[in-house]
């Protein structure tokens, strides 16, 4: 949900000031560097520009997590978004709804992503870390 905030930072510090100790915050989020994302570059369907007002990867996250006293727990992926998301891409890139195309560039997308990790959506488990 953070990708649709408007006041970034300072939604992240009214969250992180709800949290004890040990609590978690879990953020799930679309992966900028996602493998679809660069088979589709301006019509990656994640971009959702402009609903989407921030765009994230594995980098971003962290640095967020550190500056908001955040531990990253763990990192989980959505595997399923990358067939929602490429078939939408497909159709924005091709202008038609091209069933095959899109349920295949998120196949494809899943099997880089279990090398590189780069799943088209992630789910993070952050924890507070005082």
């Amino acid at each position: 949900m953070l990708e649709h905030v408007h006041a970034l930072l300072q939604t992240l510090a009214h969250l992180r000031r709800l949290l004890r100790p040990g609590g978690a915050l879990l953020l799930a989020l679309p992966n900028r560097a996602a493998e679809e994302a660069a088979v589709f570059g301006k019509y990656w369907a994640a971009y959702d520009v402009p609903r989407h007002l921030y765009h994230f990867d594995n980098w971003d996250v962290q640095k967020l997590a550190l500056r908001f006293e955040l531990r990253l727990e763990h990192v989980f992926p959505m595997p399923y978004d990358a067939y929602y998301v490429s078939l939408l891409s497909e159709k924005y890139r091709s202008g038609s709804l091209n069933y095959w195309a899109g349920i295949r560039e998120g196949w494809l997308s899943n099997q880089k992503a279990q090398v590189s990790g780069n799943y088209s959506s992630l789910i993070y488990w952050l924890v507070a870390t005082r």
